[in-house]
């Protein structure tokens, strides 16, 4: 029996074998008569249906509202039982490395329809101005191979963010690599690569310009037809924009200056053109303020804000949303997650909120 090693295992060192054809970097000078950004820049926030948020005891989580099924019931075995000090998976599988020392990095991952697997890991201590590398496995990880590496150069600048997903068309797959460079010229900024998994023929296109201003990203993709790309991204000065994409990342639209005094923000894609988006209040770190648009982006779509995890004593990081992509909006379920620090003893846990009613009202 071997114990989950994921995080150690990506950092031991193995052979690495890129696929024919890999792109470095974005293509220098690209010229985008699509992009333009719209005269007037008004929050969304400011101007939007306000929600409700119901504070909940955050102790024993109500499974009963969130599932639909009685909360478990502890037994004496159960209390009498020790648990080991980490669980056992079985037989943990090296997925690879990105450097030939320890060291961090952020993961990324994502699953096609027929259950290829991809993980995308960006390593910040990589000698070409940081390095995305990204694996694959068709045997449900049973083995991965390297299919893509990206790196930063002087020009884009070095590699601040970076998701990866997986979609679709009539034609089959798509992977989407969506990276951040911190580049001050029109080479950096917010980019995606698009290509047909594992080395089909790729595409880049620039989204947002100007590197230096950029600081986070978020990335989703619905499963409606035609299937909708999302983006969203936090700027130096702590404002939140979204952009989308109705037709494989070729063109992006919809512009929404979501709003500002606003940080770290995560995105997901519901169903029935549902899309959430939770960020953290930079001037109220006690905070979490979650929002919901009814109509992916587009006009006639309602924006709904609610506060959520209001507490003197809690300071939030690390969010993350998901949703569910087949109920409508009416009765889709939500959730986002988020760690917490509890002062003043500095004890660190994590917390949830979640919506049973698209979005409409929040528990927490």
């Amino acid at each position: 029996m071997q114990r989950l090693t994921v995080f150690a295992a990506l950092v031991a060192t193995v052979p690495l074998t890129l696929a024919s054809g890999t792109e470095h970097c974005p293509p220098p000078g690209q010229h985008n008569p699509w992009f333009s950004l719209p005269p007037a820049l008004t929050p969304v926030d400011d101007n939007s249906i306000m929600g409700q948020s119901t504070e909940v005891n955050p102790g024993e989580p109500d499974y009963l509202k969130i599932s639909g099924k009685p909360a478990p019931q502890r037994t004496e075995d159960d209390a009498a039982t020790v648990l080991p000090p980490f669980l056992d998976w079985g037989t943990d599988t090296l997925i690879g490395s990105t450097s030939t020392v320890p060291t961090w990095g952020k993961l990324s991952s994502d699953a096609s329809v027929n259950g290829d697997i991809y993980v995308g890991v960006l390593d910040p201590s990589g000698t070409n101005e940081d390095t995305v590398t990204v694996w694959r496995s068709t045997d449900g990880g049973g083995t991965w191979s390297i299919i893509r590496r990206f790196y930063g150069n002087t020009s884009t600048g070095g590699i601040g963010d970076y998701v990866l997903r997986v979609g679709s068309d009539a034609n089959g797959d798509w992977l989407y690599h969506f990276l951040l460079y911190k580049g001050s010229g029109t080479d950096g900024g917010l980019w995606v690569q698009r290509q047909r998994p594992p080395s089909g023929t790729f595409a880049w296109r620039q989204i947002v310009q100007s590197g230096d201003t950029l600081r986070n990203l978020c990335a989703d993709r619905n499963i409606e037809n035609p299937q909708h790309l999302f983006v969203g991204y936090q700027t130096t000065s702590n404002n939140v924009y979204l952009w989308s994409s109705k037709d494989t990342a070729q063109t992006w639209g919809n512009f929404t200056y979501i709003t500002s005094d606003r940080r770290e923000p995560a995105l997901c894609a519901g169903a029935d053109k549902y899309v959430y988006i939770a960020c953290l209040l930079v001037s109220d770190s006690c905070r979490i303020r979650i929002g919901r648009n009814t109509n992916n982006l587009e006009s006639g779509g309602t924006w709904t804000f609610v506060n959520s995890d209001s507490s003197a004593d809690n300071r939030f990081y690390d969010l993350s949303v998901a949703a569910d992509r087949v109920s409508a909006g009416a009765s889709q379920t939500a959730i986002v997650l988020s760690t917490y620090r509890y002062n003043p003893n500095g004890n660190v846990g994590p917390r949830y909120s979640w919506t049973t009613n698209g979005g409409t009202s929040w528990s927490s």
